[in-house]
C-alpha cells in the first residue's frame, strides 16, 4: 500500500482533511500535518513550534512514497515549499491539487491532478 503525505497550509486544514478522508475511503494509507497549539491564545506560533512542527512534517516527507499538496489557488507557503524541495531532493513524486504560482517551487512538480485522478495514478 501506497503512504501519500499531504502538504499544504494549515489555512486549507479542513480541505486536507477532506482530501485525507476521500484516500482513505479509497485504500491509500495518509500522513498529513499536525497543527501544533499555540502557547498563546491569539498569538502565532513561537519559533520552537514551528521547529518541531516544520521538523516532524519533513520526517512524514522522508516516509512517505507521495507528496500530495493541497494548494488552493495555487497558493503555498514557506514551510510548504520547503516539504516539496525536500521531497524532490529525495525522490519523491510530487503531485499537487492546482498549479503553483511560485514558478520556482511548481518546477519541481511531477503532476497536477485531483485527489479522483491520484487515486487512479497510485492505484495503477
Amino acid at each position: 500500500m501506497k503512504t501519500v503525505c499531504l502538504c499544504g497550509s494549515f489555512r486549507f486544514y479542513q480541505e486536507m482533511n477532506k482530501v485525507e478522508n476521500f484516500l482513505l475511503m479509497n485504500g491509500l494509507k495518509c500522513i498529513k500535518p499536525v497543527p501544533y497549539p499555540h502557547k498563546v491564545p491569539g498569538k502565532s506560533r513561537i519559533r520552537e513550534e514551528e521547529e518541531i512542527g516544520t521538523k516532524d512534517h519533513i520526517e512524514n516527507v522522508k516516509q512517505s512514497d507521495i507528496i500530495y499538496v493541497v494548494d488552493k489557488d495555487g497558493y503555498v507557503g514557506r514551510s510548504t515549499s520547503v516539504e516539496i524541495g525536500v521531497a524532490y531532493r529525495l525522490g519523491k513524486k510530487i503531485y499537487v491539487m492546482e498549479r503553483i504560482k511560485d514558478p520556482a517551487v511548481d518546477i519541481l512538480v511531477d503532476e497536477v491532478l485531483s485527489p479522483e485522478e491520484l487515486i487512479s495514478r497510485v492505484k495503477h
